[in-house]
């Protein structure tokens, strides 16, 4: 990386990581099954998720106190390994422990198999969090074609701290 990254970059690049880790893909069909439904899915997952972002915002918002609207580069990378990357890791878990629609299952296991391939990628070289829009472009793109909202990244509180702090 290069130099220091801005306030907003860094609330750019966590609501990125933040929505693509949470991806699905498939169509707006409600898939009924005996157990839950896709609405249904959908509702529980984007709560873990709107948590999760509450989550991302806090600890953006005490780095970005600590080290004002431009952590460097160093920051920005224990950031990524020591708050982001584990509230992304659990949120992921947490989201695959949800009992899934039946007719999803497959559907969702190769979107999560996705979001974990560019969750690895952050691991491997956490200064990646600043181009995590692309890291995790294909993922996030599944989220919104499943139907989620939060997951998706619409309205997430990280995105809020974005549009206050940008």
């Amino acid at each position: 990386m290069n130099g220091r990254r801005s306030y907003s970059s860094l609330v750019i690049a966590l609501a990125t990581v933040a929505t693509a880790v949470t991806a699905g893909c498939g169509d707006d069909d409600a898939a009924v099954t005996a157990g839950v439904t896709r609405p249904q899915y959908v509702a529980q997952a984007d709560r873990i998720c709107a948590e999760g972002d509450r989550r991302l915002a806090k600890e953006a918002r005490v780095a970005l106190r600590r080290y004002g609207s431009r952590p460097p580069d160093a920051e920005l990378e224990r950031f990524a390994d020591e708050r982001a990357i584990p509230i992304l890791t659990e949120r992921l878990a947490d989201l695959r422990a949800l009992e899934q629609p039946a007719s999803d299952e497959a559907e969702l296991a190769e979107a999560y198999a996705a979001a974990e391939r560019s969750l690895d990628r952050l691991r491997r070289d956490p200064a990646l969090l600043e181009r995590a829009e692309a890291v995790f472009r294909p993922a996030s793109r599944r989220a919104a074609a499943y139907g989620f909202t939060e997951c998706a990244g619409r309205g997430s509180a990280v995105e809020s701290l974005a549009e206050e702090g940008g």
